[in-house]
Order: C-alpha cells, then structure tokens, then sequence
C-alpha cells in the first residue's frame, strides 16, 4: 500500500478522532476546575492523538517523490 493511502486513511481517523481530543482539549482549558485524575488522562488523550497525527504527517511526507 502506498505512503499516500495510508496517509489519507490516517488524515480521516484523525479527523474523526475529534470526538476525543476535542473534550480532552476543554478539560485541560479548565484547568483546576477538572480533578486531577480527569487533566491526566485529557493529557494522556492529546499525547496519543498528536502521535498520530504526527505520524499522518510522517506519511505524507515520506516515501518516493516522482523526478521532475
């Protein structure tokens, strides 16, 4: 499978993955208004999805470049 494939599945999971690391993103906004407990994890969300969005753009990026 192409790099460009995979990168276009991976840009629609990210995308999608809104449900998640929208609120994740508020909680932390919040600050001391959230427990603990609530910011660890909305952090621990936002690490995942920046890794994948790192590795969406890791994708795109790489792979053979056609010769001009």
């Amino acid at each position: 499978m192409s790099h460009g494939v995979l990168a276009l599945g991976g840009a629609a999971l990210c995308l999608s993955g809104s449900v998640w690391y929208v609120p994740a993103w508020a909680d932390l906004r919040a600050g001391p208004d959230r427990p603990a407990s609530r910011r660890l994890a909305a952090a621990a969300v936002l690490v995942l999805w920046t890794g994948a969005l790192l590795a969406t753009a890791l994708l795109a990026w790489s792979g053979p470049r056609p010769a001009l």
